[in-house]
């Protein structure tokens, strides 16, 4: 059975729009109007990666309106992946300082940032959980639509793994999910997030280390690029950070050569 994705989208965004909950604060429902708005204008263009930016600005967006709400509020449970707006605020927080990027831009570059840590920076399982107004009073779901739609969150995230290289790719096939070609996608999508995440610990701390995380890390995308760059060496002659994260998740041997299944 194939789904289209916009509808998919579409379906999911507009659930939020009249389902509003007494545990959103003021900042988070002001943030995602502001991100309905421009998804809304999205929507309407033809343009290369439209879909690709949607998917991205929904999914940052939503993120990011939780976090205003855990700032506000102080949940007592943790309702977003604080690790994914974390990087973000580290990477962009001068810019978003200075004026050089915009509130979208910004809920965009952490849902870029969840599409690299999927399943756990963004699933159906976020939705469902709830939390309080005061210690005694009943559990509330912060986005009631999208509790009550956590199977086609679901569905979106998968989607996004199966299809990391290209979201924009129209149609969604339930079947495939269920397929040995989904799982091997799945798989190669894990590696390629648990490279990153060794790679990035690798360069922690220090002004070099976050000079390292804004300009190379993002670039990693696919696993082409990953082996092309593992073959360069340093200034002096050494193998690279690159190969070096390789070699310690056994990708390839001391030649450079891949040996893992699935990693080329």
């Amino acid at each position: 059975m194939k789904i289209d994705v916009r509808s998919l989208l579409n379906e999911l965004i507009h659930s939020m729009e009249n389902d509003v909950s007494r545990t959103q604060s003021v900042n988070s429902r002001w943030f995602l109007q502001l991100m309905i708005y421009e998804l809304e204008r999205l929507a309407f263009l033809d343009e290369e990666n439209t879909q690709h930016k949607m998917i991205a600005l929904f999914m940052g967006g939503i993120i990011y309106a939780l976090n205003q709400d855990d700032q506000e509020c102080q949940y007592p449970i943790r309702l977003y992946p604080a690790e994914t707006v974390a990087n973000m605020r580290r990477d962009l927080s001068w810019g978003m300082l200075h004026g050089r990027v915009n509130e979208l831009e910004y809920m965009t570059a952490i849902g870029e940032e969840a599409l690299r840590n999927l399943p756990h920076a963004f699933n159906g399982e976020l939705f469902k959980r709830q939390t309080r107004l005061t210690d005694s009073g009943p559990g509330e779901a912060v986005f009631p639509g999208l509790k009550d739609r956590a199977d086609k969150v679901d569905l979106l995230m998968k989607f996004c793994i199966a299809n990391s290289g290209n979201l924009n790719v129209p149609t969604i096939d339930r079947n495939h999910f269920n397929s040995e070609e989904y799982d091997k996608a799945a798989q190669k999508y894990q590696m390629l997030a648990e490279f990153r995440q060794k790679h990035k610990a690798s360069f922690h701390g220090g002004w070099f280390g976050s000079f390292f995380s804004r300009t190379n890390l993002p670039a990693y995308d696919n696993m082409q690029t990953i082996l092309s760059h593992a073959k360069k060496t340093t200034f002096f002659g050494f193998k690279n950070r690159t190969f070096q994260t390789l070699r310690e998740m056994s990708v390839i041997n001391e030649q450079g050569e891949v040996i893992k299944p699935g990693f080329n």
